[in-house]
């Protein structure tokens, strides 16, 4: 949900929420569905409007961009002309900054004005402007390190004259009683389209503006000493930017960013993660700062924090609001993955990211970081390789065999990830994904068959281990952590399978300087524990384990951010007397042509959980929950391990046919349409 004081800038608003890779009401979008279509031409185009679909609204702003009018549009959109008009006002501003440089805009600022009123980002305003020449007469507009000299223009290029310029959003509230009395709700939006705030605001030196938005390059090398800095607490001197100081009073403000829209990879979970911290900030006297777009969260109701800004999740807004709170820091391991991507440009900003470094969240976001790390620290995980070109990929899958895993960085569950079998399918793939030359590397990994997977959960002060639980999965390895069922306490791991998993995790602990909640999965096959991924978040199991154990993580891992010194919570499993169950819930059955074949890629939209005596009795409970109806009459085939499975298929469809042809004609029809339903 967008709020916003014109359409133009509400709708832009709304676009960059669903999708955080648009940049607003522009044909990018819909340039990259064609491209995944194989199609192109202005005939796609209109095929596009003619019917709506999750992208024709990218493809309106397409059209207009192709010279179609805006009575043909509405011709073939049935859209009011009204929305229309102020769609193809969004456009016709578009054009005027591709008539300008950033040079020719400093003299035009009418222009920017009406393009931040209209819902521009400041990413969108330099995707638009033109290239000036990179030459030695055009001078820089600062001395700062965001002097521009040419080349393209980067966001920071636009927010650093936006500064200059005075252009800042203003603070408004919701009003709740139609203008007859004050409002005093906590609902707020950042506008252009205002001249003061609605709320009284905190009057402090803003944070420079030279955030380079990049990584620190660092090598990691067990031989050197450990590049992860010291936890940051509450009330710290940040280390990124010495200049950027806040007030005292202001250490008690603390922002918790959200977990954006509810979508596979990010619900609930996060949700209740946020709530847990923003209850147990508020329990301790600290002003509890949300922003988050979802309205059918629990952390937007509107006694749930302090100061709710309904906004977008990018670089751009938390940096407007940090600057308008100070506040004394900003929890980004809560809300899932869409906030921990922000961390390493709010970090470079200057805003203090409270508990574990954003040096180590990049260690583990960043594949190539994080293989470095696992070898560094001699801790065994599948053989891997980085790789930037296509040559490179299939030079390793010629040396290692496949089947191999293919994983960017910096995704959202195992978005672009894929396991291939042969050169075909890795051709094709890296052709679609585009996974090769992004700004962060891709890894590709050996994938190995039949091997089980376990799941550390766990909250860590200043590396040291306070509380943790391991879950395992049902399913074999291959199936997203996200989809696959979990049993909780693990009742088929070995004693020393769950030593080295521990050990693991304290080891990975101890070198990244954790403080705070994080997740590490494992492969597990004949009793050797390889490593998969590190994540220095709450995962969306953490609910599920703190409900199991009536112990509240989140809670342990707030006051741990917040610096406050926390004794580890006793939990004996051999007291346990139940074992729970979660089981995800798909929508395969709602979704025309769909795939239901589970891979790494997550695709569940829902899941339950169930207690039970036994792990068994917790599983059917939470089949049942999940929507599995147990069938009346039945014939048990058990052949064992998923190959053998697989290889029985072609028996099994022998064996109906050889049925089918022994029965007679009615009965054989009566048994074909049972066999399809």
């Amino acid at each position: 949900m967008s709020i916003g004081r014109t359409f133009e800038e509400t709708i832009q608003k709304a676009l960059r929420m669903v999708d955080e890779s648009c940049t607003g009401f522009d044909s990018h979008r819909f340039d990259l569905e064609l491209g995944h279509r194989g199609q192109s031409g202005e005939g796609a185009v209109k095929a596009e409007l003619q019917k709506p679909t999750p992208t024709r609204i990218w493809a309106i702003a397409k059209a207009f961009q192709m010279g179609i009018s805006l009575e043909e549009v509405h011709d073939l959109t049935k859209i009011d002309r009204w929305f229309l008009s102020k769609l193809f006002h969004i456009h016709q501003i578009k054009q005027a900054l591709g008539c300008y440089g950033l040079a020719e805009l400093r003299t035009n600022e009418a222009v920017l004005k009406e393009a931040k009123r209209c819902g521009f980002s400041d990413l969108q305003i330099a995707h638009e402007l033109r290239q000036a020449q990179m030459t030695p007469k055009l001078s820089p507009f600062d001395i700062s390190d965001n002097a521009y000299s040419g080349g393209r223009v980067q966001e920071i290029h636009v927010r650093s004259l936006r500064k200059k310029l005075g252009i800042n959003p203003v603070v408004k509230q919701i009003d709740t009683l139609a203008a007859e009395f004050p409002a005093e709700t906590n609902y707020l939006y950042l506008t252009y389209s205002g001249e003061e705030h609605d709320i009284p605001v905190h009057s402090a030196k803003p944070p420079p503006a030279n955030d380079s938005r990049g990584s620190d390059g660092f090598i990691l090398d067990a031989s050197q000493p450990s590049p992860i800095p010291e936890p940051l607490k509450l009330g710290a001197d940040t280390p990124a930017r010495k200049d950027y100081t806040v007030k005292q009073s202001g250490s008690s403000r603390v922002i918790v960013l959200g977990c954006g829209p509810y979508r596979i990879g990010s619900s609930v979970e996060f949700d209740w993660c946020c709530v847990s911290a923003i209850r147990t900030l508020r329990s301790l006297g600290h002003e509890a700062i949300v922003i988050n777009c979802n309205p059918e969260t629990v952390s937007t109701d509107f006694d749930v924090s302090d100061r709710l800004y309904f906004e977008e999740l990018s670089h751009e807004t938390v940096m407007e609001i940090c600057e308008i709170e100070q506040p004394g820091g900003v929890v980004v391991s809560v809300g899932g993955q869409t906030p921990n991507n922000l961390a390493m440009g709010l970090h470079d900003a200057g805003i203090q990211i409270l508990g574990t470094s954003v040096q180590a969240i990049d260690a583990c976001e960043n594949r190539f970081k994080f293989s470095k790390l696992c070898d560094s620290l001699r801790i065994d995980q599948p053989e891997w390789s980085e790789f930037t070109t296509s040559e490179e990929a299939f030079h390793f899958c010629k040396r290692s065999g496949y089947p191999v895993l293919v994983r960017p960085s910096y995704v959202l569950s195992g978005a672009a990830m894929r396991v291939v079998n042969n050169d075909a399918d890795l051709e094709m793939f890296l052709k679609t994904a585009a996974v090769v030359s992004r700004d962060y590397p891709v890894v590709i990994s050996k994938y190995i068959d039949g091997a089980k997977e376990v799941e550390l959960d766990a909250v860590s002060q200043d590396g040291e281990l306070l509380n943790y639980a391991i879950a395992e999965h049902v399913e074999n390895a291959g199936v997203h952590s996200g989809d696959a069922s979990l049993l909780l306490p693990a009742q088929k791991l070995f004693v020393e399978t769950h030593r080295r998993v521990k050990m693991i995790g304290q080891k990975l602990c101890r070198a990244l300087k954790i403080s705070g909640p994080f997740n590490v999965q494992f492969i597990c096959k004949e009793n050797e524990v390889k490593v998969i991924e590190c994540n220095l978040r709450a995962s969306r199991s953490m609910p599920f384990i703190s409900k199991t154990y009536n112990v509240n993580f989140i809670d342990i891992a707030t006051r741990v951010m917040l610096g406050m010194s926390v004794r580890p919570v006793s939990i004996n499993l051999l007291d346990m007397d139940y074992v729970t169950s979660k089981v995800s819930v798909f929508s395969f059955g709602r979704l025309k042509n769909s795939d239901p074949r589970l891979g790494v890629e997550m695709q569940s939209t829902g899941e339950v959980a169930c207690f039970g005596v036994t792990q068994y009795e917790a599983f059917l409970k939470a089949m049942i929950s999940a929507g599995f109806k147990l069938p009346a009459k039945n014939i048990l085939l058990c052949i064992g391990p998923s190959k053998e499975k697989l290889e029985f298929i072609q028996y099994a469809k022998l064996l109906h046919d050889m049925v089918s042809s022994c029965m007679p004609q009615r009965i054989r029809t009566k048994s074909s349409a049972s066999t399809r339903a």
